[in-house]
Parts: structure tokens; sequence; C-alpha cells
């Protein structure tokens, strides 16, 4: 298998101006109503889980309160699910040397996330395989051929040098809003990151990588290797946090596979909320979703948007 560099997806990345949502994308999108002095209306996806992970899917509109930036709750003028969505994931894997420090550790990730593509994508999803330590590697393009995803996964082999994961997190972000703008609108995007969340080589900041991850609406799903330190799990818990997705501790091989699966299965679900965000447009504005009514449901989305 020959694996294809992806360095050059890291172009610029850095110091310059993040780019703000864009219309095909899946995250908040933005419309103008009619009528001068009438405020832009923004749908919101999120999903939500129970308190093990599973994906909750009767939330109503009145279950719903959305608090945006400094503004008092919103109402939800309206309340859309989607179930069974496709998939379009990029499965990124940290294979510097800090992740095998105590020995290979992330074996058995892997061996669960190679268990994951054999027997829970689907024929419509696609998933691409992307390693990194300095550099950044296609291992595998996007595909739905489950027996190619396995390979690249079993494939995998040290790295060499420190480690860029902002770089290559960017990447991957940008190749999957790349490959998937036709159809953003009508498929569940997500980067499902194995590492210990270390970073010594990254020509991005933290800060920067994750403004861009939230303009393409992909959420990060985090697996934290057990070599992970407190700094490490600090990084991977800020970026799957800010970015809406879930961070999980490694485990066995057939927990891992079940991990995997929680997050296929949150994916493939999703609610579309509307409502106006009111006033102070204009700027990145953070917001919170609550769920009532369904005990200690957990919401599962991006920490804010853009808003014209």
């Amino acid at each position: 298998m020959i694996r294809q560099s992806i360095a050059a997806l890291v172009i610029a990345l850095t110091l310059s101006a993040v780019p703000g949502p864009r219309s095909d994308s899946q995250g908040p999108v933005v419309s103008q109503q009619t009528g001068a002095t009438a405020p832009p209306v923004v749908e919101l996806s999120f999903s939500v889980a129970d308190s093990e992970g599973h994906a909750i899917n009767n939330v109503s509109a009145s279950d719903v309160s959305i608090t945006d930036g400094d503004e008092p709750p919103r109402p939800v003028v309206a309340l859309k699910s989607e179930s069974s969505l496709p998939l379009r994931l990029v499965l990124l894997v940290d294979n510097s040397g800090s992740t095998r420090k105590n020995g290979d550790v992330i074996h058995k990730d892997l061996l669960g996330l190679a268990d994951f593509a054999k027997t829970s994508l689907r024929a419509e999803d696609r998933a691409a395989v992307i390693t990194f330590a300095e550099d950044i590697f296609m291992d595998q393009d996007f595909t739905s051929e489950t027996g190619k995803l396995e390979k690249a996964i079993h494939s995998i082999r040290d790295g060499v040098g420190g480690t860029a994961l902002s770089d290559a997190l960017v990447a991957s972000t940008h190749h999957l809003a790349r490959r998937t703008q036709a159809e953003a609108r009508s498929v569940q995007r997500a980067i499902i990151l194995i590492t210990d969340g270390e970073d010594n080589n990254s020509k991005t900041r933290l800060s920067d990588a994750i403004r861009t991850i939230q303009s393409s609406s992909v959420p990060v799903f985090g697996v934290k290797t057990s070599s992970h330190t407190r700094n490490g799990e600090e990084y991977m818990r800020t970026t799957t946090t800010e970015t809406g997705g879930l961070l999980f501790d490694s485990q066995k091989p057939q927990q891992m596979a079940e991990t995997f699966n929680r997050i296929a299965e949150l994916l493939r679900t999703r609610y579309i909320a509307t409502y106006s965000p009111g006033v102070g447009g204009g700027s990145f504005r953070r917001f919170d979703v609550r769920i009532n009514g369904h005990g200690a449901a957990m919401v599962v989305a991006a920490s804010g948007h853009q808003v014209p």
C-alpha cells in the first residue's frame, strides 16, 4: 500500500484568518428573514445522548432551550430530527513515538477500530485513514470497502520525529470538507481521533485549529491512549468539547469497538433546531443547548457559531 503525504493540505495553516461558515456546511446555517429589522434565523445541529453515551431520539421542540451569547434563552421555532444518516469519517491515528513510550499502547485501540470498520460501517458510509507523527499521511482515502480500511489500520507502523497534532486535525478537516462539499447537508461528518494529546511539532495553534474545525462543523471524537499525560488530556478535552464531540478512555479491543459503535449511533441521529439568535450578530457567538425532561441527557454540539 502506498502512503500518500497530505502535508500540502496544511499550507498556510496558522496565523491567517480562520474561514467563516460555508453555506454548504452541515452545521449552523444562517438565513435572513424578510424585513429590514428582522433578525437572522439559525439552524443548529446537535445530538442528544443518555448517561452511557447512547443516542436519545424522542426529543421535542418544547424540550430544547438554547442560550445564545449573553442573551436570555431563545425559543425554538422548529425542531427536525434525522436518523440513519450516512457517515463520512476520518479515522485519525497518532503513530508518534510518544503513544508507544510504554510499549505498543495503541494496539488495542487499533484492533477495536478495525473491528468497528469491519462490522459497523454500512454500504452507504465512507471512511478514510490518516496517520500522523511529525508528518501527516493518507493511509487510505475515503472508501466504503471495509477490507481496505482494515488493511490500512492493521498496516499502521511507528512514525518518525515529533507530533503535529493540530496540523493533522486541520489537514483532516480540510480534506473531509473538500471531499464531502456536495453532500454535506445529507451526511454526518466527523473525525475519530486516537492520540495521547501531545503536540510538539505543529505550526498551528490549538485555538486556530478549533476555529477551523468549528467553521466546517466537523465534530471530533477522541480516544485517549493509556500513555496520555495531564496536558494531553486537557488538549483532547478542549478539542472534543469545543467542536461538539466526546472524549473516551482507551479500553480493551472489544470495549473499544463498542465505544466506536456508540459514536456512530450518535452521529447517525441528529436534531436541527431553528431559532433566532437575537441582537449582536457579526461575530462568533457561544451557545448552550439544554434538554429538559430526559433525565441526565447530554447534548453533543459545538460550542459556538458565526452570526452575520
